[in-house]
């Protein structure tokens, strides 16, 4: 299992506001998956992040080489393995995203062949700018330390190789 903290200096005076959220599961068999059900909120300072869980094993290697937000590139805040064994995740955030339902489009390294887990997170009156990292189980733990700013949240996601909570 794998855990990630992410905490965003939001420093705004306004309050986070946490909107809709997307999870699923599916086996896209191809170099690219699409979502088209997720909707930003609309108000100021919108912020997206998106984690997929994915297994890196067999023919395939695994990675995600890029995410879009209506066809605007996302940042990648961390990409790595959930354990030795095969599972990896990646995170990546947008800051200002186009408000209402738009294409999410994740991109592989190569034709997937295999189920992956996403989450996609909306929020308002927030920035990026934060800290990460990975708290890796196998085959010896990492832990990793933060200062985590005022204003600010943290967001755990916990991963493994069924599946992305």
């Amino acid at each position: 299992m794998l855990l990630i903290i992410i905490a965003s200096p939001f420093g705004l005076k306004a309050a986070i506001t946490s909107g809709n959220q997307t999870f699923g599961t599916v086996n896209p068999n191809a170099t690219s998956l699409t979502i088209t059900t997720h909707n930003q909120d609309v108000g100021s300072n919108g912020y997206l992040l998106v984690s997929i869980s994915f297994s890196s094993l067999g023919t395939w290697g695994g990675t995600v080489t890029g995410i879009t937000w209506n066809g605007v590139s996302m940042t990648q805040v961390l990409q790595g393995l959930i354990n030795i064994n095969s599972g990896k995740v990646a995170v990546f955030e947008l800051e200002d995203p186009g408000t209402g339902t738009n294409d999410l489009v994740f991109s592989f390294g190569s034709t997937f062949q295999g189920s992956v887990s996403y989450s996609i997170f909306s929020f308002t009156g927030a920035q990026s700018g934060g800290n990460s990292g990975i708290n890796q189980s196998d085959p010896t733990p990492i832990e990793p330390s933060f200062t985590i700013s005022d204003q600010s949240i943290v967001l755990g996601i916990s991963a493994s190789n069924y599946g992305t909570t």
